[in-house]
């Protein structure tokens, strides 16, 4: 079993988002989605890109709900192909404003937990 090495706790989500700059390629408004979120990274799933071993990128995301749009500029800590046109990244955090990152929690963390809290249900006897 892999020991886990993440130090915050990811929540499960599904954001919309664009991947703006990958590595030295600007404005490239390719539609992106967050899967998951935490303090320190996220992870990522892309329509086919060239992997490069591009070590950055920057990413902006829109939340119309919380009326919030911020860019996040991550770097690759690993990538790999989940089909053939789709690709999956792990990102490290680099710079996100503060509040963005607190406000993206705050209102993700709820949905997450009513989730979890959802999927986990008394076994017949005890109900």
């Amino acid at each position: 079993m892999r020991e886990e090495r993440r130090k915050f706790l990811r929540f499960e989500c599904t954001l919309p988002a664009e991947l703006i700059k990958f590595g030295s390629h600007f404005n490239l408004a390719e539609r992106a989605t967050i899967l998951d979120f935490s303090s320190a990274g996220l992870k990522l799933i892309i329509d086919y890109i060239h992997l490069n071993s591009c070590p950055s990128l920057e990413i902006k995301l829109d939340i119309p709900e919380m009326s919030l749009s911020t860019s996040i500029v991550a770097e690759v800590c690993w990538s790999k192909y989940v089909s053939l046109n789709r690709v999956e990244m792990g990102l490290r955090i680099v710079h996100m404003d503060k509040d963005a990152r607190s406000i993206i929690l705050n209102w993700i963390f709820p949905k997450w937990l009513e989730r979890e809290m959802g999927e986990r249900r008394l076994p017949e006897f005890l109900n």
